[in-house]
């Protein structure tokens, strides 16, 4: 088994250096990882947190990655270097299914980690159900990975862990505080997030540390053109992340959706040391309907029809009447005003959604310019048509983007673009001779929901303005 040497404890970021670290990508094809300068600070990170048992949250600048399942086994081979025995156990909360394969398919010069540390799946009551087989030599030995689906099953596995690495989407706020109280730097605990805003950062912050790459530090740390076999993600796409910028659009003063939800956040802060029943299962869904409010980015009948049948969530519309039903049926009598309070907040922000929430208008405009600028690309050849039309079989595309053409027609894969100074237009074929043919109305000025639309300054030497006419894609 590879980590073992003598007076020294070997972590994986060194494992991972020398080639020792592989995985299974076919029956008998073994293939090493290559890790990117990135994945060595990461893996140094969280060999430092291993050893000193310090609670270590990682801002990860991608989600969805393998990293977890990763700094499970930094934690396993930690242990295993230190002891030389089979006896680490640790705990993956995450609810990455894919997760689950992708260790199985890990080994040590050759040697699978499944075999030495076999994985279990924490069930919703708190059973331990083992996964696999694994060699009659090793049936004894205690060593496990357990899967966790949800933090809140981790209490049955408190006795006994060596080790817990946390995704945010597996996380509950209040159980991993009882965790971090609890374990008080005698087990490792590392959380993992893409969300450099997430609410419990500020516990790591208080008891540890709190680890994050901004776009200079990681433009240092990617140094190479392509690394299939990196680590935490493909080269390619952290340098993407590096140069991406973000732009928040938003209203330039407050509404009256704003204040409601502003005040259904006071209210909600109270339903919490007035739950209503035994558990808080009915404050947790209070808290979605909050958030399903807050974010929502649809018009609230759009979101409601398929609330139930696809999500199986409750519809903004019946928030209210559940609410009242719960204030009707509370364990405490005290309770129960609250609960009322909460249910008129709901019909409320629900009223109030429907009427001043900018978002859905603000998220049409927007996608409304993409396409434009789309289109203008496709027009002066910076983007090939057929692959505008691949962006999926759309009927009315126009319709989406500027009002609708509705007699547009497309034939073939080359469209023309009329080009018109003053009153003078002359159609100009932009790819040569083709089948493709595009009829649209006349008149069509820029100032409404058209077909048309307008660009300047395409580049530095052209000031002209261009009409374009935007054909229906069929």
């Amino acid at each position: 088994m590879c980590g073992v040497s003598r007076g020294r404890i070997v972590g994986l970021e060194e494992i991972v250096s020398r080639g020792d670290l592989r995985r299974f990508v076919a029956p008998g094809i073994v293939r090493p990882f290559r890790p990117s300068g990135f994945d060595h600070e990461l893996l140094s990170i969280a060999d430092a947190a291993v050893q000193t048992k310090l609670p270590t949250a990682l801002v990860l600048p991608v989600p969805g990655t393998n990293t977890g399942v990763l700094l499970a086994a930094s934690v396993l081979v930690a242990h295993l270097t230190r002891t030389e025995s089979l006896t680490a156990q640790v705990a993956l909360v995450t609810k990455q299914l894919r997760l689950r394969s992708f260790y199985d398919s890990l080994c040590c010069k050759g040697e699978r980690l499944v075999d030495y540390f076999p994985r279990t799946v924490v069930t919703r009551d708190g059973t331990i159900s083992e996964i696999g087989d694994r060699p009659p030599a090793l049936i004894r030995t205690p060593g496990r990975l357990h899967f966790v689906p949800e933090l809140v099953r981790i209490r049955s596995l408190r006795e006994g862990l060596n080790g817990v690495i946390v995704e945010s989407a597996a996380s509950d706020e209040d159980v991993l505080h009882q965790i971090l109280t609890a374990f008080e730097r005698r087990v490792p605990v590392i959380y993992i997030t893409a969300d450099p805003y997430d609410p419990i950062l500020p516990d790591f912050e208080e008891s540890g540390v709190v680890w994050a790459w901004d776009a200079a530090s990681m433009s240092v740390l990617i140094d190479e053109d392509s690394n299939p076999d990196a680590i935490c993600a493909e080269v390619d796409i952290l340098r993407e992340t590096a140069a991406t910028t973000f732009e928040v659009q938003g209203p330039d003063a407050e509404g009256d959706f704003d204040r409601i939800l502003a005040r259904l956040w006071d209210d909600l802060g109270e339903i919490q040391h007035h739950p209503g029943g035994l558990t808080f299962e009915t404050v947790r869904w209070a808290w979605g309907v909050f958030r399903a409010l807050s974010q929502l980015v649809v018009p609230v009948e759009d979101y409601d029809r398929y609330a139930r049948p696809a999500w199986k969530t409750t519809a903004i519309e019946d928030a209210s009447r559940k609410a009242e039903m719960f204030a009707a049926n509370t364990l405490q009598h005290e309770d129960r005003d609250y609960w009322s309070v909460l249910a008129d907040d709901f019909s409320d922000a629900a009223k109030a959604a429907r009427i001043s929430n900018v978002k859905p208008e603000g998220l049409v405009r927007w996608v409304r310019e993409r396409v434009r600028v789309l289109w203008i690309l496709v027009s002066l050849r910076k983007l090939d048509f057929i692959g505008f039309l691949s962006l999926g079989k759309v009927r009315g595309l126009s319709e989406i983007a500027f009002g609708g053409i509705r007699n547009a027609l497309v034939r073939g894969s080359n469209p023309p673009a009329t080009i018109a100074n003053g009153s003078k237009a002359s159609e100009q074929r932009m790819h040569g001779g083709s089948s493709w043919a595009c009829k649209a109305p006349d008149g069509i000025s820029d100032t409404n929901d058209s077909g048309k639309m307008s660009a300047t300054k395409f580049n530095n030497s052209l000031a002209v303005q261009h009409r374009l006419r935007c054909p229906d894609v069929v």
